[in-house]
């Protein structure tokens, strides 16, 4: 038996239990049975697969409910069950390669929702490794590189997946929002040369005035110095 207390910044609210967001709530958790899973060096092959399965399950839950962190870590561990896994049927090793690929990229969407864009990027390039035409992997390190003014990168993986699918209009739309970002980028550079510019000539022109305006020193016949303006 626990109990779990999460103060007031830590809390959604709960609505079907009319508690309010920002409330200081205490859960009462019973444990009533548990099966402690297997480590992964001691279970086989077919093992790994049945477990990459549930986990992947549980992950879409936790997803759903907006747990992208926890979700990440399931699909994360769906990688380190399959990755020395060596399936001898063609059909287990074609859903492991299917549930390997489903993780990134469900992993990579994760990271997207937490605006992690590097790792979101870093997901969906090991599944564009693994599958160099995945379409969902290509629009998310597009919509990754436009959040972070990439625009050339953006651009690049929008055009692929319209290449693989000319029918995806959020991707002809991406397009569209980059090229915008684009033009506001360069008028912002423009701007921003064009006052250096302007104040690097005021600068010049006020050492100029300085310049003329100085007192010249004159000397006499009597090694005298006076000064004239």
């Amino acid at each position: 038996h626990a109990q779990l207390k999460l103060k007031s910044k830590a809390t959604a609210g709960v609505e079907k239990f009319n508690i309010p967001a920002n409330t200081p709530v205490q859960y009462d958790v019973t444990l009533i049975n548990f099966e402690k899973a297997k480590e992964t060096w001691s279970m086989n092959d077919a093992e790994k697969l049945e477990q990459a399965e549930v986990l992947k399950k549980r992950a879409g839950e936790l997803f759903t409910g907006g747990h992208y962190q926890a979700a990440i870590k399931k699909y994360n561990k769906i990688g380190d069950y399959l990755q020395t896994a060596n399936h001898e049927s063609e059909e287990d090793k074609k859903k492991a390669e299917e549930l390997k690929l489903s993780a990134l990229s469900n992993a990579a969407l994760c990271y997207l929702k937490l605006n992690d864009y590097v790792e979101s990027i870093r997901s969906c390039d090991k599944a564009l490794e693994l599958d160099p035409k995945h379409e969902k992997c290509l629009f998310r390190r597009g919509q990754c590189h436009l959040a972070m003014s990439n625009f050339e990168e953006a651009l690049k993986d929008f055009h692929d997946v319209q290449k693989l699918n000319p029918a995806n209009s959020a991707a002809a739309q991406s397009i569209q929002k980059c090229r915008e970002q684009i033009k506001v980028y360069q008028q912002k550079e423009k701007q921003l040369y064009a006052n250096i510019f302007d104040k690097m000539a005021k600068q010049n022109e006020k050492m100029e005035m300085a310049a003329q305006t100085a007192p010249v020193e004159v000397k006499t016949n009597e090694d005298q110095t006076t000064t004239t303006n």
